[in-house]
């Protein structure tokens, strides 16, 4: 029951992160953000989704500086 406490809706998550809404849905349903959808709701546990996104900036910084060096 403590996981449900930690979820919040699209709008808190854009709020927090300074991101448009639709960028949030279109991240969550690219898989690129993790997310739970129930109905027309999307969730997310806003601890996972700061993780997701560091990883994928560390991820597009190594591909990035591996394409300079080619």
């Amino acid at each position: 029951m403590s996981e449900f406490k930690k979820l919040i809706k699209t709008r808190e998550l854009a709020v927090l992160l300074n991101m448009h809404p639709q960028y949030i849905r279109d991240q969550a349903r690219l898989g690129l953000i993790p997310s739970h959808k129930i109905g027309n709701t999307w969730l997310f546990n806003y601890d996972q989704v700061l993780k997701a996104l560091q990883t994928n900036a560390s991820k597009a910084t190594e591909r990035a500086f591996n394409q300079q060096i080619r």
